[in-house]
């Protein structure tokens, strides 16, 4: 048992030297700041599409509208979360 967990010990402490694993807090917080950011564009869908949608009946034309405004938000997530600043 004890060779077992030495093993795996050793091979923690080269992987961490190595730049292969990454501190938990680390993780923690980028998750955070990510699900923060999905959270903020998605919030701000309806105040961009409201106006465009407005007094249509066609609900095909809502639909295409929605879908293109998620698409774009999550298109801008992607650049974002990627580390291209071109989402914002």
């Amino acid at each position: 048992m004890k060779t077992t967990y030495d093993a795996m010990l050793k091979k923690l402490e080269y992987e961490e030297r190595a730049g292969k694993l990454i501190p938990r807090a680390q993780v923690e917080s980028d998750a955070f700041a990510a699900a923060r950011t999905a959270r903020d564009h998605l919030l701000m869908i309806p105040k961009r599409v409201a106006p465009r949608i407005i007094g249509l009946k066609n609900i095909s034309d809502i639909e295409y509208i929605l879908s293109q405004e998620i698409t774009s938000s999550l298109t801008s997530l992607c650049n974002i979360l990627k580390g291209n600043n071109k989402g914002e």
